[in-house]
């Protein structure tokens, strides 16, 4: 099991404020029975931002890789952690199978 460093300061970036303030906004409008103002897409484009608790029940979010989007679940053992500590940017490296000699052409 990872364990978190308690001495590292906790980095957010503008991003990631943007978008759990959004959150937080929709959650506070949809229990005072008001229409939300926008649509909640929940990117992260940041993967060194750090998981806090305020997202933590915000469902799936998706963290940017690279190339793609990666979409993961964030719960309470994610707090904490970084997004890139739960995402993959390259791809599995696979065997090739080996190739056959070739036979010589006949004449």
């Amino acid at each position: 099991m990872l364990k978190k460093n308690s001495w590292k300061p906790i980095y957010i970036s503008n991003n990631s404020l943007v978008e759990i303030y959004k959150y937080k906004l929709n959650q506070w409008l949809v229990s005072n029975s008001k229409p939300p103002k926008w649509k909640l897409k929940r990117y992260f484009w940041d993967r060194e931002s750090t998981i806090t608790s305020n997202i933590k029940d915000s469902g799936r979010i998706f963290v940017r890789t690279g190339r793609g989007w990666k979409k993961f679940k964030v719960n309470t053992w994610n707090t904490g952690f970084k997004f890139g500590e739960f995402t993959w940017n390259r791809k599995p490296w696979k065997k090739r199978a080996k190739r056959r000699p070739q036979k010589p052409k006949k004449r």
